[in-house]
């Protein structure tokens, strides 16, 4: 990822980060999976084409539960919601 302009975040090196032409992408590690954050399918389908060449890897899909907490997006926005374990 660093030879193709990603930075490793300082305070989570699980976490590679790239800013450019007005566009972040970021890439979270976690365990067996990683989750592609970004604004523009055209990068996202660029950043999916890298690590497929590179790793072995199944797409799937948009997320909608990480960690217990439900994922909801919109046009502007992301939101994270924890489940009410009663």
């Amino acid at each position: 990822m660093i030879s193709n302009g990603y930075r490793v975040n300082e305070k989570d090196e699980c976490i590679y980060y790239k800013y450019e032409n007005n566009i972040c992408t970021i890439i979270h590690l976690y365990v067996d999976n990683l989750f592609i954050f970004d604004s523009n399918i055209h990068v996202e389908n660029v950043v999916k084409s890298l690590l497929s060449s590179n790793f072995s890897m199944k797409d799937l899909g948009e997320a909608d539960v990480i960690l217990d907490f439900m994922i909801t997006t919109s046009e502007k926005r992301i939101s994270l919601t924890m489940f009410n374990r009663s």
